[in-house]
């Protein structure tokens, strides 16, 4: 029995169950696909990528990933994470690729004689987030926006329970309920903030007053992503703890930048030509004076 080179499993058969084939055959990559699903540890994901990635011929990234049907950014971050753990075998010991890939850019500051003193990305109690947000929130983006009511954000309602945080918009009639995930379900956190926001508009609220919600978690979940598919009214954003306090992004603008710094140089040539040619479109198709009637 042979041992595929992608998924390390001992086959007797001339295709493995990931796809690959003994025969020299291409990649089946609807096989590849459901092996990499089906792979818990992100460890084997990051292998099983890297090592398809090279076993096609290493083509574009961008092509790669196409084939795979899994994002650019997610494909450039497990062959970096497949990488590292040849240069640092201690990343063995993360929790999850969102950790391994944040621990990794520290090694590799420490590697280059930048010393980090960047503390652990998440929280794993959700007192001590609610506490670094309210201590940080006049310098985050939504601090910007928003005043924390009461100086601690927290709002007892005395009927459906403590509110994480609420707050006003600096300039329209809205309201703001926030909702940290730490630790919690999926469905417990959208269940609670749907239930917090009906209590602000029907006990709080004046007629006519806006009602958002926010989600703030460590890393992007599948299953709150497609619940808030039907709630345009709530929002979904990352944290992650810097040397100055707390950061917050939009998790796929974050992957957009990633997949970014993946593009080799051609690549990026390429993609700025194209975002230059589509604002040239747009400018020309938003002036009437190039409308022909």
């Amino acid at each position: 029995m042979a041992e595929c080179p992608i998924c390390k499993a001992s086959s007797g058969t001339a295709q493995c169950v990931c796809g690959y084939s003994f025969d020299g055959e291409p990649l089946d990559w609807q096989k590849l696909r459901a092996r990499y699903d089906s792979e818990k540890d992100w460890r084997s994901r990051a292998e099983i990528v890297r090592s398809s990635h090279r076993i096609s011929g290493n083509p574009p990234l961008r092509e790669f990933a196409a084939s795979l049907e899994i994002g650019l950014g997610t494909a450039a971050r497990d062959i970096r994470l497949a990488i590292g753990l040849d240069q640092y075998p201690e990343l063995a010991t993360q929790p999850n690729a969102f950790h391994a890939d944040n621990e990794l850019k520290i090694l590799n500051g420490r590697r280059r004689g930048k010393a980090s003193t960047r503390p652990d990305a998440r929280f794993y109690n959700e007192d001590e987030l609610q506490k670094c947000l309210v201590d940080h929130w006049q310098i985050t983006c939504l601090g910007k926006e928003w005043d924390l009511c009461r100086h601690n954000g927290h709002f007892d309602t005395r009927e459906v329970g403590t509110l994480d945080i609420l707050a006003r918009h600096k300039n329209r009639p809205a309201w703001l309920i926030v909702e940290l995930k730490v630790g919690k379900p999926s469905d417990n956190v959208l269940g609670q903030l749907l239930r917090y926001m009906g209590w602000i508009r029907a006990r709080h609220a004046a007629e006519g007053e806006a009602i958002e919600g926010l989600v703030i978690g460590s890393e992007r979940d599948p299953q709150i992503t497609y619940g808030l598919g039907c709630l345009p009214n709530v929002q979904f954003i990352c944290y992650r703890r810097t040397g100055a306090g707390l950061e917050l992004f939009n998790p796929i603008f974050d992957e957009a930048s990633t997949a970014i710094e993946s593009l080799t140089d051609t690549e990026r040539e390429e993609l700025l030509s194209k975002l230059k040619l589509m604002q040239i479109s747009s400018s020309n198709n938003s002036n009437p004076e190039n409308n022909v009637t």
